[in-house]
């Protein structure tokens, strides 16, 4: 979801990007939806709730 930067990150984009398919990420995506991570802005898409997240996440993982 960093990719995509702060706008909604296709379900199905992150799905192809870890090799699983959307059945097997529906768990995960209900379970950080419900931990108030990310929300569902719109049918097949999720968003960080936090503003600026997709660049902190970035930061962390420069080398």
């Amino acid at each position: 979801m960093a990719q995509d930067s702060d706008k909604p990150s296709s379900t199905g984009k992150i799905a192809e990007r870890l090799g699983k398919s959307t059945a097997k990420l529906a768990v995960i995506r209900s379970r950080l939806i419900a931990k108030g991570v990310v929300y569902a802005p719109e049918y097949g898409a999720i968003q960080f709730t936090v503003p600026g997240m997709a660049a902190f996440i970035a930061r962390q993982t420069e080398d």
